[in-house]
Order: C-alpha cells, then structure tokens, then sequence
C-alpha cells in the first residue's frame, strides 16, 4: 500500500483540471478532487430577513465537511412580491 505522502507529492505533478476528475483512484485523491470541486459554491438566493445567518451557517456546515472551502458566494435574486 503507498502512503498518503506519496500520493499528495505526486499530486503536485498533476493539473488541478485532471486531479478533480481522478476521485476514484483512492481516498487521498478523493479529498484533493473534493477541495478542488467545491473551493467555491455560488448560490443563488432570495433575499430575506434570514438570508445572512442561513449563509453563514451553511459555510459553517460545509466547512466542517469541506475544509478548502474558502468562499459562499450568493448570488442575489430581488423577489418580485414584498418580503413577509
């Protein structure tokens, strides 16, 4: 069995455009396709009063799960009826 090491130096040689696509290799790339695929997730939303605390708990959530999660962009959808 190689080890982890071995296989994170030798993903350093691979295009992060090839790595994401490699998950099914083994775990180490699994977690490396992970970080690459979801660095950033861009939601859209409509905008409400609860908006901000369900973002900022959900990059909360998804960090735990995603640890290269680095931003939670929304995109911002102006409801057409009143904000209730």
């Amino acid at each position: 069995m190689v080890p982890p090491e071995i296989w994170i130096a030798t993903a350093h040689f691979i295009p992060s455009s090839t790595l994401r696509n490699l998950y099914s290799v083994n775990s180490v790339f699994l977690n490396l396709a992970l970080d690459i695929r979801y660095s950033d997730i861009l939601l859209t939303v409509s905008w409400t009063r609860n908006t901000a605390k369900y973002l900022k708990h959900l990059k909360y959530e998804l960090s735990s799960f995603f640890p290269g999660l680095s931003h939670v962009c929304p995109s911002i959808v102006i409801p057409t009826s009143p904000i209730v």
